[in-house]
């Protein structure tokens, strides 16, 4: 519900190999997801009053292998993310949601990731809800 056709492209995917910044998730030698996490946030973003000051890392095209969702995996791939921020790397993680992807929604406010505001980006009609956590709240 939040991809589409023209977001994300194999080209977005290369790039974040390239960067070195895609993170795979394996379990028994099979890939079972996949996360960017970089400090490149979305122009958009600066429009936002966050709690916490940059450098903020930024969670990126987070997925999961449809057939192996809700087993927890998401869950390691995010405290993942949030170990790198306790280990001091970082202030804060940032990430956006569609608002109408619902379990993702979920997802984030369960790990304790507080909202911060919405925004519009091209072809979508309802807000991406943004949100926000560190490991200091």
């Amino acid at each position: 519900m939040q991809w589409d056709t023209i977001y994300p492209i194999v080209e977005t995917v290369e790039d974040d190999i390239a960067n070195e910044t895609l993170f795979v998730l394996t379990a028994d030698d099979d890939c079972v997801g996949v996360v960017t996490l970089d400090a490149n946030a979305d122009a958009a973003y600066a429009s936002l009053k966050w709690k916490f000051e940059e450098p903020a890392l930024i969670v990126h095209r987070l997925c999961i292998r449809p057939r192996l969702q809700g087993k927890g995996f998401g869950h390691r791939l995010m405290q993942f993310a949030e170990d790198r921020v306790s280990a001091g790397d970082y202030k804060s993680i940032r990430l956006d949601a569609y608002s109408q992807n619902a379990s993702a929604v979920k997802f984030y406010q369960q790990r304790g990731y507080r909202q911060v505001g919405q925004l519009f980006f091209p072809r979508r009609s309802l807000p991406f809800y943004l949100f926000e956590w560190a490991a200091l709240e």
